[in-house]
């Protein structure tokens, strides 16, 4: 009776994960780490990490999977692109990225499989449940070489005039955490201080975590402004554009491990930061664009 008490009170702590798969996403980072291994931008192993993401965007029924091939300087990459139409604003479109590419000598078991995995499990919630905004899945290639995917696709997004259109940019880089239990995951969600942005950061949070979890936003504005260009990873290309940032950050001892394993992930805790990241994504669903959007330049930006 003992025992059965006290796997019900450990299970009372667990989060509500539904409708984040905990195999299902797990199973994406296994294939990018221990099937495909090392994926430095151009190797073998960073194209079939990119097909297999193109693939999977397919299987997902999501709209034109495309590679968006580009060239910078001696290096050639390769971003992975598709979409979903927004069924109430499809000219509004919401940006979720990871990149996917490794350091040359590691299979970016944290760095970033984690993140990819997120990104494709919530491209299976939305190939479900059609989103009130379009969102844009894109997997970006050359992220540890200077985020050179990421720019390449800001670069295109301006020509196209798609930036105009783009209400949030939201990163995905390194989403799990294998230090703390994972009902209570440590995640500094850096955010926008925007009032719906903060919103969806709440209700994400209490719908999924006790109230013990050491989960905080941190003003995405006042980082970049402290830091002076802070973001290191793919969303600095956006810090200076009227839009919502926002990247959920978790902490984890392994970061770049050489060679690194797919035990540094773990399953529950990863899909725990999904779940998160998935309700953020919903409960902005629930405003509308012109709540969303965010008017003008930066504050510490606006007499440069």
């Amino acid at each position: 009776l003992l025992l059965l008490s006290l796997i019900a009170a450990l299970s009372a702590c667990l989060p509500d994960l539904d409708p984040v798969d905990p195999d299902v996403t797990f199973s994406h980072a296994v294939e990018l780490v221990e099937a495909i291994g090392f994926r430095p931008t151009g190797s073998e192993g960073g194209l079939l990490a990119g097909q297999y993401i193109l693939d999977t965007f397919a299987d997902l029924g999501l709209e034109d999977p495309h590679f968006q091939d580009f060239t910078v300087g001696s290096v050639a990459g390769r971003n992975v692109v598709a979409s979903l139409s927004g069924s109430a604003y499809p000219s509004s479109i919401l940006l979720v990225g990871a990149h996917y590419d490794s350091i040359p000598h590691g299979v970016g078991s944290a760095d970033n499989a984690t993140g990819v995995a997120s990104l494709l499990e919530i491209a299976r919630y939305y190939g479900q449940h059609p989103p009130a905004y379009t969102i844009r899945f894109v997997a970006f290639d050359a992220e540890e070489i200077g985020f050179l995917g990421s720019g390449s696709y800001y670069d295109q997004s301006l020509i196209q005039g798609e930036l105009d259109d783009t209400l949030l940019m939201l990163n995905l880089d390194v989403t799990d955490t294998n230090d703390f239990p994972p009902e209570s995951p440590l995640i500094t969600f850096i955010v926008s201080h925007h009032p719906p942005a903060m919103e969806a950061f709440r209700k994400a949070r209490e719908g999924t975590l006790p109230a013990s979890a050491l989960t905080f936003p941190i003003d995405a504005e006042l980082v970049e402004e402290v830091f002076g260009g802070g973001f290191f990873s793919d969303l600095h290309h956006w810090r200076d554009d009227p839009l919502i940032l926002a990247w959920p950050q978790t902490y984890g001892s392994e970061y770049h491990t050489i060679p690194g394993s797919i035990s540094e992930i773990d399953k529950m805790g990863l899909a725990v930061t999904t779940k998160i990241i998935l309700e953020f994504l919903r409960a902005l669903q629930e405003f509308s664009p012109e709540d969303l959007r965010v008017a003008g330049a930066r504050p510490f930006r606006s007499g440069e």
